[in-house]
């Protein structure tokens, strides 16, 4: 049965109704309204098939004698007579109606109505699919007005655009029922975008080329379901935000393949509801902030798989009592200024296995709970890094395979937070790593784990209360640490340009600790032994050795007889290990020894080049320390 008043005016349309204009209302009075009549399955619209009363077939009653243009409130190409009707809109001429367009058909029909004429023209608001089945196939031509698919729970309204333009004020894609937008061309001009409005709607748009304009926020799935599919065309929101899921209960799902989106403003996935993001292509810019996971319950999943998504400002995965995941697997992840995991209350972790990510600054746990893992990719962080920032934070980084670039500082737990770093594998490179130490601020808790891969860093505070490095395995290469460290079984790797600095004890209990000689001089210039420095300077503790010292020629470097080089500094030696000597070629050898107090206090390793080798021995040095001569080997660089 039919109504004229199908589309119903909830509170939220009123006033977006108002803030377009009135632009849409219900008529107060009523006009002449128009029924379609004609039984032929394809009909042309020039045909005369109106009646002015409903369910009046032509065969029952003779039809009107008006003209292909019709002027009313309502005109319905609806029926109830259970057939499928397709009715071509193909003349050269405007048909505007003051109240509603209905395309539909109830009792298992469907009624498809076709504008095939590059210069025709429909203005109105278009309810398709309102109370039963019904299809708007925009073929050529201009469609001027509101768009409404799947007004009640019982309809299925479908648009196909597939050239021609449409410019709406409104355009909802399942009111409360079920609605499709099928996009291959044209061009989509909206103010009010919405897939799924009411809860149990459901909305879906699919954008294969073309373009698709909005002028304020876009809505996929408001308080039902709503899904995007970009394989093409230009999608852009101009001014507003676009929001997957934003009311609790609500589903809302985009996946980018190909073509362009384009957000103005902000992007929120789980704004309430449950949100999801796939991208595997295509690009992918927003204006000002990306939010996965957003606030209350909301659930938010951001995963990228390929293309490459440019974000202005931030982007927060879980905040504000939250759930976020993001999961890159491949593509570039740009982030103007930060990252934040675990943000203000919410729960938040980033996977990164493939692909680069890059961010001014970045926060693994904010005032909340976040996890980073890395398993793969390049990771550049041009500033700071601050894992576990504020008291009562607790923030995890995993780094097992690719490669993390620090431009500033490392945070690893400040502010009264804690901070874990397991570094398994891959490469981490940073100018100042800081466990727990906050140089005038409240300092927190900071644990690194090195069992694997490379730390390459110009500094390491380790002296912080509570705070540890694990050394286990992989590579350290760093200029100062400050703080005692206990090598486990890694390699500790002084020289090769610089001299390393340890402000504290050295204990290597097993692994090994490699000299790399490639030359007499420092990275600036200066004689090692003038400088007052050795490779390895421990100042302030002692040195206690197992394992393996490994000398080891670089980059071509040659030496010839008599020259000496300071291997390690410190107050005192103990232990025991086994380095590497023997032919250097041209009949040379290594020669170790160690001297007592040769600078102040400090006792001296000195390495001498000399004419004969020295034959393998157990030697026995000063304050207990014990040498094992082994073979040499020269290291190419």
């Amino acid at each position: 049965m039919r109504s004229t008043q199908i589309f119903q005016t909830t509170p939220l349309r009123v006033a977006l109704w108002a803030a377009l204009g009135a632009s849409v209302c219900i008529p107060m009075s009523a006009q002449a309204s128009y029924y379609w009549a004609c039984d032929a399955a394809n009909s042309n619209w020039e045909e005369i098939c109106w009646s002015n009363l409903p369910d009046i077939s032509a065969s029952q009653q003779p039809t009107l004698s008006i003209p292909p243009t019709l002027t009313g409130d309502h005109i319905y190409l609806s029926t109830t007579d259970g057939l499928h009707r397709t009715i071509q809109f193909n003349g050269a001429y405007t048909q505007s109606t003051d109240g509603f367009f209905h395309v539909d058909a109830i009792n298992g029909g469907s009624t498809h109505f076709v504008q095939s004429n590059a210069n025709s023209t429909l203005v109105g608001t278009t309810l398709v699919g309102s109370e039963g089945s019904g299809t708007y196939t925009q073929v050529e031509g201009s469609h001027l007005g509101n768009v409404n698919l799947g007004g009640t729970s019982r309809g299925t309204g479908t648009y196909n655009l597939q050239n021609g333009s449409l410019t709406a004020s409104y355009l909802y894609i399942g009111d409360e029922g079920t609605g499709i937008f099928n996009q291959t061309g044209g061009t989509n001009i909206a103010s009010a975008f919405q897939l799924g409005l009411d809860a149990g709607s459901s909305g879906t748009y699919n954008l294969h080329g073309g373009s698709l304009t909005t002028n304020i926020s876009e809505y996929i799935g408001f308080a039902g379901t709503g899904a995007f599919l970009q394989t093409g065309g230009i999608h852009s929101i101009s001014i507003g935000d676009l929001a997957l899921a934003s009311s609790g209960g609500s589903t809302g799902t985009y996946r980018l393949e190909n073509g362009s989106l384009n957000v103005g403003e902000n992007e929120r996935v789980g704004g309430g509801g449950s949100g999801a993001f796939t991208q595997t292509g295509g690009t992918h810019t927003i204006g000002n902030d990306l939010a996965v996971g957003y606030s209350g319950a909301a659930t938010g999943t951001f995963d990228l798989q390929g293309g490459s998504l440019t974000v202005g400002n931030n982007v927060e995965v879980g905040r504000s009592g939250a759930t976020g995941t993001f999961t890159q697997t491949g593509g570039t992840h740009t982030v103007g200024e930060n990252l934040r995991v675990g943000f203000v209350g919410g729960l938040g972790s980033y996977n990164l296995q493939n692909g680069s990510l890059t961010a001014n600054n970045e926060y693994i746990s904010y005032l909340g709970d976040g996890a980073f893992s890395q398993s793969g990719g390049t990771h550049t962080v041009n500033e700071d890094l601050h894992v576990g920032y504020e008291d009562g934070d607790s923030g995890s980084f995993n780094l097992h395979d690719g490669t993390l670039t620090v431009g500033g500082t490392a945070h690893i737990g400040e502010h009264g937070g804690t901070g874990t770093f397991i570094q398994t594998g891959g490469s981490h490179r940073v100018n100042t790593l800081n466990l727990g130490y906050n140089p005038g601020e409240v300092a927190g808790i900071g644990i690194y784990n090195l069992s694997g891969g490379l730390l390459d860093a110009h500094t390491i505070n380790a002296a912080g209360t509570g705070s540890s490095f694990g050394f286990t395995g992989g590579r350290l290469d760093v200029e100062t640490y400050n703080g005692d460290l206990t090598n486990n079984g890694g390699t500790l790797a002084v020289g090769g340009g610089d001299t390393t600095v340890i402000n504290g004890d050295f204990v290597q209990l097993s692994g090994i600790t490699e000299i790399q000689l490639d030359g007499l001089l420092t990275e600036d210039g200066d004689a090692i032994a003038e400088a007052g420095e050795a490779y390895l300077s421990i100042f302030g503790g002692t040195a206690t050795f197992g394992g393996t010292l490994d000398i080891a020629l670089q980059n071509g470097f040659n030496v010839a007889v008599g020259d000496s080089f300071d291997l390690i500094m410190a107050e005192d030696f103990f232990g025991a290990f086994t380095y590497n000597s023997g032919l250097l070629g041209n009949g040379m050898g290594w020669q170790i020894i160690e001297l007592i107090d040769e600078k102040g206090t400090n006792d001296i390793l000195r390495l001498t080049v000399t004419a004969v080798p020295v034959p393998a021995a157990v030697w026995l040095f000063g304050s207990g320390f014990i040498g094992l001569i082994g073979m040499a080997r020269r290291k190419t660089a």
